[in-house]
């Protein structure tokens, strides 16, 4: 009897007995006019049935290809054509932030023109770096790894970054000249020997340092006289405390006598300050009952940061 095609439904007679229909067999002629390999329009046709480059980008209707027909990386760098991909394709979340700067390969590979983001709402780049800053203060409640320039006068900047996970001092130095304080040619007079002692006016003097540490060198050339035998001048950094001697600077008098000719000498020191300035302070060991001059000549001061607290 006459049977039907499993893929297009068409009508067979295979054998004499079956009663043959012309409108059946027109059906058939118009069926397989219309068949395009479609469901129940033929058979389906297998991807081995391609030749390689049988479909190109003008044979694919627009939407034909979704997200669920592409395999995972399926795409990849090499796969998309320069140009393809237009800043209107990219999604406002993944936009570079407003003002990220001309001519960045981040806008660059949007196609933005002349290097502008497009309007809208931006979402900060993944793991940007935080903006870099200049003022005479450290910022306040800084990101991690946020970087400044800190103006410490005299044309001084010190190029801080914030660490969070660092110490007590979470702004870190990175580099900058130091702080450099000439002093003048001074002397002490009526003072006592052995006890700590300083210029009426101090000179050198660095003020309004941020609370850290720093690492400092100082020296000069110091000398003195005395009703009464010298042995030596210890010099030392006063922030608030009188240094411990064995942290001085030393000097010792050749010729033991009543008068110390002046020695040049310097010393390096970390210390960390926590008053907002620091200034030299001089020991001078003589007979007790003794007074004393304290001659200074090319005394100095330079000091930069090592890690600061911020505010």
């Amino acid at each position: 009897m006459a049977q039907d095609t499993t893929n297009m439904v068409l009508k067979v007679w295979n054998l004499l007995s079956d009663k043959f229909n012309h409108t059946e067999l027109a059906a058939n002629f118009n069926k397989i006019d219309a068949h395009d390999h479609s469901a129940g329009k033929g058979k389906l046709i297998p991807a081995g049935a391609l030749e390689p480059n049988a479909v190109l980008n003008g044979n694919i209707a627009p939407g034909a290809i979704t997200a669920s027909n592409l395999a995972t990386n399926a795409v990849a760098t090499a796969n998309v054509q320069d140009g393809a991909i237009s800043a209107g394709k990219i999604d406002s979340t993944l936009r570079p932030i407003t003002g990220a700067g001309d001519g960045t390969e981040a806008l660059r590979s949007l196609g933005t023109s002349s290097g502008q983001a497009l309007p809208g709402n931006y979402a900060p780049l993944i793991n940007a770096t935080p903006t870099t800053g200049v003022s005479s203060s450290l910022p306040v409640s800084p990101a991690n790894g946020r970087e400044h320039y800190l103006l410490v006068g005299n044309g001084v900047a010190w190029h801080m970054r914030y660490n969070s996970s660092g110490g007590t001092y979470k702004w870190e130095f990175l580099g900058g000249s130091a702080i450099h304080f000439q002093g003048a040619d001074q002397n002490l007079p009526a003072w006592s020997a052995n006890v700590w002692g300083e210029y009426l006016t101090p000179d050198p003097n660095i003020t309004g340092l941020p609370v850290g540490v720093y690492d400092v060198e100082y020296g000069g050339r110091f000398g003195a006289t005395s009703g009464n035998n010298i042995t030596a001048i210890q010099t030392g950094l006063f922030s608030g405390v009188n240094p411990a001697l064995s942290d001085c600077m030393y000097q010792s008098n050749p010729a033991v006598g009543a008068t110390m000719a002046p020695q040049q000498g310097s010393h390096r020191r970390r210390v960390t300050i926590t008053t907002g300035y620091v200034r030299l302070r001089h020991w001078v060991y003589a007979q007790a009952s003794s007074t004393v001059t304290l001659t200074a000549q090319s005394q100095f001061i330079a000091i930069r940061p090592v890690t600061l607290q911020g505010n």
